[in-house]
């Protein structure tokens, strides 16, 4: 059965692990409404373990705030039986919570330990740096997102957008979760066929005619 979920959410990918490049999954410098959650995507550079393959776990996670740098750790495991040449990719939610309005730099590092080669050693290996400014939601803004509704979701074959203020919205945007968009659709009051996209789970971005965003 064909399922394709679409997600209002703020998504931000800090890094990959181990990768020979690190990639954010959306722009450098975001804009959010005080509370911050954010997701990482972990990439190994092989499986861990027998199928189904394990992708590390996460044993840890600290932060601090200096003056307006954020400083995130986050900590694998990577013990086990690794076949190398295949790779493998995980995604953490991370709950940072209220942060006061300003600008912000959010840097993450990325370290791993591996308890049979290295029992009491844990290496950094990855870092990555976004910026960040934060604005108080003021009640335009809530009552944006709470006018605006997709449905069905999730869906199969075609959805349609839920206006109920009559929002000047100008297009939309899909997006998967690796930051590439898939499609940008001039807004009318139709339903939007989907029903080219592979099964999965991908983000949508409603844009107004003032070039604001909900997402």
């Amino acid at each position: 059965m064909k399922k394709i979920t679409l997600l209002f959410l703020v998504l931000i990918s800090i890094g990959q692990i181990r990768a020979q490049q690190i990639t954010n999954t959306f722009p450098d410098s975001i804009h959010i409404q005080t509370n911050m959650e954010f997701e990482i995507l972990t990439t190994f550079p092989w499986n861990v373990g027998p199928p189904p393959h394990f992708c590390g776990d996460i044993f840890g996670v600290s932060d601090s705030l200096i003056g307006n740098t954020i400083i995130y750790d986050f900590y694998f495991e990577i013990s086990g039986v690794k076949s190398f040449g295949s790779s493998c990719a995980r995604w953490d939610t991370i709950n940072h919570g209220v942060l006061s309005p300003g600008n912000y730099t959010l840097i993450g590092f990325w370290n791993y330990r591996d308890s049979i080669v290295s029992p009491d050693t844990t290496f950094r290996y990855a870092s990555d740096t976004i910026s960040i400014y934060v604005s108080n939601t003021t009640s335009i803004e809530k009552k944006a997102r709470n006018s605006l509704s997709i449905s069905p979701n999730p869906i199969k074959y075609k959805f349609k957008i839920w206006n109920k203020d009559d929002q000047r919205i100008e297009k939309i945007e899909i997006w998967d979760l690796t930051g590439k968009l898939i499609k940008s659709i001039p807004y009318d009051l139709n339903e939007i066929d989907v029903s080219i996209l592979p099964n999965g789970i991908y983000v949508l971005k409603i844009i107004s005619t003032d070039g604001s965003i909900t997402i």
